[in-house]
């Protein structure tokens, strides 16, 4: 049975036992996918990587084929056959790999076929195996059939499939199940052991590329490592050998699994070497140049090693070059092709995360209730907290291997860096010089901020195949992960020439819609566009072919940031709040209370974003409260402290004279906000309003600071960022916040103050703004009453504000009515669109008979 919070709890009779005392029983560890950010890859996933970057590197590997052939003979041609290395880094169970091996096996078996080609030498190989295979029948009555492809499959399996997991139970699930699938009668299991490995893909040392930045010197090779040349010709001749098994009985499965601990004895220093030198990365006390010490040192009886083993303890590393080094030594390193949908968590632990395991509806309680319903769960499993501390540890070590990993974007990540970005990066410089990757990722691989290096490292050297982006709406692409999560699969290989465009195809909400469009031709965008249009290179998500024009039109406006113009905003983070607790200042007085009531008659409200919609705020839904003695003094001391920093402060083009004039302080006066929290499948993306005086805000109502500008500007601004022309480009950017890099690179039209558009905007959106007396300052300086309309007299004032804004857009009405078929799936746009279309063809034959 289990208890109202979803607890199983012992049953009170016997009714209730349904296992017995002693009797064995399986249960799967609830929110184990969503706590490592794993999930199951649906088949049909893992096809649409395979056609787009396994396929088009099996196209160039029988290229290489024919040319060896024509150019230096079948026997080159038969010695390469097997040398094309497909990976996944972050293999689980191997579904990614099982259907590559399905796809090499086809391709290659209908080479073989051709009648142009004949490769004795590979013929041989299979022959011999299929003769063990008989030969293993030979008492038996029956013989079953052995088909040529199973042969085939098996060795490809054997000879061209690499993986990596850190879990090891998944390491023996992936071995199973490529054994399952290329299992032929009479043979024995082939040895898998070496090409599918366990260790932590993104701990280790990836490439001879990072020892060179690390030791600081200009080319690297495993030989190095391993006392000269010549015992690395051993090894690789031990290398060859392993591969030339064809495991046909079980003594050459033996005698592969002896070849393989030899290997392994024989690279046992290279990866001490190699221990020291990831550690190096996190731990400055360690030297990395005693790895190229020639004093004979034993690098595993020197104290550089005993202390990278401390540093490395919390995982495995797995070093590349050591683990595979016939990949990554060489003239053409790296793997063929690389797959995988690699896990998406954080390295942190958020508190709310965590109890969200155990408490059903835990995130959508109010803070109060979240608090009583976690006192009591404690009460029945006071360990919670002691396994929230360990695996808060645990994140913490894995935080800073991240950070200071090669990863561009995680270092700059605050406490949380992210493992898709790592596992994005560890891909891109895995796969080799021509090689290929297909990869699934959250989109914030190709909006985030913490991920514009690595976009930019994409568009400078690849050329991208695909990028399709999916809505999991109703979780149809995965269990688990939240319906408004755009996920993106996205296929890419390494180019000496990188292209120019991007195809992009969706956003998918579901399997239907999904088949439908991959049949049609992608949207392009010019990389150059991409770059003009934000900071940071965000790929925007496809508009359809019909609104191509409406976006061209939206995004050839100025920037937000623009900073040329009369009037400049600037936003600005408010104050962030701890979970649970209230926020407290050094000396331990509190400065932010939780609480539903005010504690004190004349403390002030705190207010988040949900506090905020439209040209509105509600302060009944505080549940936080400061105390006006403290709040001020630490505003204005945050204020001074963050003008310091320079440019990088959002005061810092205000003078300084505002800044040490407390008077000055925003909170003071009613203030542009917008909430910060959104996603694009909500019904609105960006929310702006007008926060009265004398009311404080946390970090999910971003405020707006002005180095130029008045309250007229406040108002016209305000007008655009509500209207829908603006909102709807904002989706094509916007996930989950409206981050300030991404704000910044919104396009704003910006007319004189001579323009009736202009004028009209300011005049309705102040009107909508200015509610009340509170607002009495600030509407005076528009020039607007302080008025609370109607909801339909809001309704339709905002409706003139979307026809406004269309027309300062210059969008024409074919455009303007495009916007709103698109806006949102399954929105019911019939009766606003008609409604702004009636005012937008007003305001055109205005304007016409003024010209």
């Amino acid at each position: 049975p289990v208890d109202p919070t979803g607890q199983q709890e012992l049953g009170e009779n016997d009714s209730d036992v349904v296992v017995e005392q002693g009797e064995v029983y399986l249960h799967g560890q609830s929110g184990e996918r969503k706590a490592t950010g794993t999930y199951y890859t649906k088949t049909r996933f893992v096809e649409h990587l395979l056609d787009n970057s396994l396929e088009p590197a099996l196209d160039d590997h029988l290229e290489r084929l024919d040319r060896l052939r024509e150019e230096e003979g079948r026997t080159a041609a038969a010695k390469a056959f097997f040398d094309f290395r497909v990976s996944d880094i972050a293999m689980g169970s191997g579904h990614f790999l099982v259907g590559a091996v399905d796809r090499i096996e086809n391709r290659l078996m209908k080479y073989l076929t051709r009648d142009d080609v004949h490769l004795p030498q590979v013929e041989e190989e299979l022959d011999r195996l299929r003769d063990a295979a008989e030969d293993a029948f030979e008492s038996s009555e029956e013989m079953p059939e052995v088909e040529r492809s199973q042969l085939l499959r098996r060795q490809v399996a054997r000879r061209c499939i690499y993986g990596v997991d850190v879990n090891d139970l998944s390491t023996e699930l992936a071995r199973l199940s490529l054994w399952v699938h290329t299992f032929v009668p009479g043979l024995p299991l082939a040895f898998l052991d070496y090409n599918l490995t366990t260790g932590d893909s993104l701990a280790g040392i990836g490439t001879l590329d990072e020892v060179s930045d690390i030791l600081d010197v200009d080319q690297t090779n495993l030989g190095m490592f391993m006392g000269g040349s010549s015992v690395m010709k051993e090894i690789e001749d031990a290398i060859d050998d392993l591969g030339s098994f064809a495991d046909a009985d079980a003594q050459q499965v033996a005698k592969a699994r002896e070849t393989r601990e030899e290997i392994r004895d024989q690279l046992e220093e290279t990866r001490a070497a190699f221990d020291i030198l990831a550690a190096s990365r996190i731990d400055d006390e360690i030297d990395p140049e005693v790895v190229n010490d020639d004093d004979g040192v034993n690098l595993l009886e020197s104290d550089e090693y005993e202390t990278a083993q401390d540093v490395l303890a919390a995982t495995s590393p797995l070093h590349f070059p050591a683990a595979f080094p016939e990949v990554f030594n060489g003239n053409n390193p790296g793997f063929d092709v690389l797959l995988g949908n690699p896990p998406w968590d954080e390295s942190t632990l958020e508190d709310k995360e965590f109890w969200a395991r155990y408490i059903p509806g835990f995130q959508g309680k109010s803070e109060q209730k979240q608090e009583e319903a976690r006192q009591r769960l404690l009460e029945r499993r006071p360990g919670l907290e002691a396994e929230l501390k360990r695996e808060k540890n645990e994140k913490r070590q894995r935080s800073t291997i991240l950070k200071n990993g090669p990863y561009g974007g995680n270092s700059s990540g605050g406490s949380a860096p992210e493992m898709y970005i790592a596992f994005s990066w560890r891909f891109k410089h895995l796969v080799g010089d021509r090689g290929h990757v297909g990869i699934i990722v959250p989109r914030g691989a190709f909006s985030g901020d913490n991920t514009s290096d690595f976009r930019e490292k994409l568009f400078d050297t690849t050329t991208v195949d695909d990028l399709t982006f999916l809505v999991n709406t109703n979780e149809w692409v995965f269990e688990g992960i939240h319906g408004q999560m755009t996920i993106t699969l996205a296929s890419y290989h390494n180019s000496g020439d990188p292209g120019e465009k991007l195809p992009l195809r969706g956003p998918y909400y579901d399997e239907e819609e999904y088949e439908e469009g991959i049949q049609r031709d992608p949207h392009y965008f010019s990389i150059e566009d991409i770059r003009s249009w934000t900071t940071s290179s965000v790929v925007p998500l496809p508009p359809s072919d019909e609104a191509s024009e409406a976006f061209e039109q939206l995004v050839s406006h100025p920037k937000f940031s623009y900073g040329g113009g009369d009037w400049k905003p600037v936003p600005v983070t408010p104050l962030k709040l701890a979970p649970y607790e209230d926020e407290e200042l050094d000396d331990g007085t509190t400065l932010l209370h939780r609480s539903d009531q005010p504690p004190e008659e004349d403390f002030l409200p705190v207010l988040g974003g949900k506090a905020f919609d439209f040209w509105s705020v509600d302060v009944s839904k505080a549940t936080v409260w400061t105390d006006p003695d403290l709040i001020f003094d630490y505003l204005q001391e945050k204020r001074e402290n963050s003008y310091r920093i320079g440019s990088r402060s959002p005061f810092s083009e205000m003078p300084e004279e505002w800044i040490h004039d407390k008077s000055t302080l925003p909170c003071y006066s009613a203030r542009v906000v917008f909430r910060d929290s959104t996603n694009k499948t909500n019904t609105r993306t960006v929310l702006p309003a007008l926060a009265p005086p004398n009311i404080i805000l946390l970090d999910t109502s971003p405020y707006l600071v002005w180095p130029r500008g008045d309250e007229k500007d406040q108002a016209y601004l305000m007008g655009i960022m509500g209207s829908i022309p603006f909102d709807w480009c904002a989706r094509r950017f916007v996930e989950n916040h409206v981050s300030f890099y991404l704000l910044n690179g919104l396009p704003v039209p910006r007319p004189g103050r001579e323009s009736r558009l202009w004028s009209r905007m300011v005049e309705l959106s102040g009107a909508l703004a200015a509610t009340d007396e509170r607002f009495r300052e600030w509407a005076d300086a528009v020039g607007v009453s302080c008025t609370a309309h109607s909801k339909d007299e809001r309704e339709e004032m905002m409706q003139e504000i979307d026809a406004l804004s269309a027309h300062l857009y210059g969008l024409s009405r074919e455009n303007l009515q495009v916007v709103f078929e698109t806006f949102h799936e399954n929105w019911d746009h019939e009766s606003r669109m008609n409604a702004v279309l009636e005012h937008y063809d007003e305001w055109a034959e205005r304007l016409e008979s003024e010209e």
